[in-house]
């Protein structure tokens, strides 16, 4: 699974990772809103962004999974090498929802901002 943020840092989306052929990130392929990715990508990661996934996921009637206590991953962002990350969740009315294929994290105050999970 991945782990993404939407744009106003209010949601943090879980979804299956993408299957098929990784592209080069290309000048043709950089419409607008894939250009608007690459920089929240330099942001976030402090590295250019090289590659292009196309993904599709089925997201159905959100089904209330429960409270979220906390959020742990890893990623290589900053440093370039795969690290743990576990951020405790603060807010009791942060909660978790299934849509089919994907999970959402959303509410209590949730920030996702480049420094870090805040809620």
């Amino acid at each position: 699974m991945l782990l993404c943020a939407t744009g106003t840092g209010r949601e943090l989306w879980m979804v299956p990772r993408p299957k098929g052929r990784v592209r080069k990130l290309t000048r043709d392929a950089r419409t607008p809103e894939i250009e608007h990715a690459a920089r929240l990508h330099k942001r976030w990661s402090d590295f250019e962004a090289g590659t292009l996934h196309s993904a599709s996921v089925v997201v159905d009637s959100p089904e209330r999974i429960g409270r979220v206590v906390s959020i742990a991953y890893r990623s290589d962002k900053w440093s370039g090498r795969s690290q743990d990350y576990e951020h405790e969740v603060e807010s009791r009315r942060v909660q978790l929802h299934r849509l089919g294929d994907v999970y959402r994290i959303t509410g209590g105050g949730l920030s996702v901002t480049p420094a870090g999970i805040t809620g």
